[in-house]
């Protein structure tokens, strides 16, 4: 269930970013739906983690760990602490120029 939030707040958000001018408006409640999603932490396994948590604004949209000492943590932490994956949490920048699903 929460990969499929996690999924249909990745899609709002791509689907999103391109919107302005009059269409503005009417997308306000959507842009605000989709920055919530993106900010919940109860949509990690521990309920401890948001997406923003590793797709950081102020580190470009990608995991500000990273960036900051990439030969430290050359991939994401989990929602375990400490425990690392094999994947590192790219950045969600260009999200609204990915291919609609």
């Amino acid at each position: 269930m929460k990969k499929r939030i996690i999924g249909y707040a990745v899609l709002l958000t791509s689907l999103l970013i391109p919107i302005g001018g009059a269409n503005a408006a009417q997308a306000a409640p959507m842009v605000a739906l989709g920055e919530a999603i993106f900010k919940d932490v109860n949509l990690s396994k521990n309920a401890n983690q948001s997406c923003m948590t590793c797709h950081d604004p102020s580190a470009g949209f990608a995991d500000p760990a990273n960036l900051a000492k990439p030969t430290k943590f050359p991939v994401s932490q989990g929602s375990i602490p400490g425990l690392f994956g094999g994947r590192n949490a790219p950045t969600a920048s260009y999200a609204g120029f990915s291919p609609k699903f």
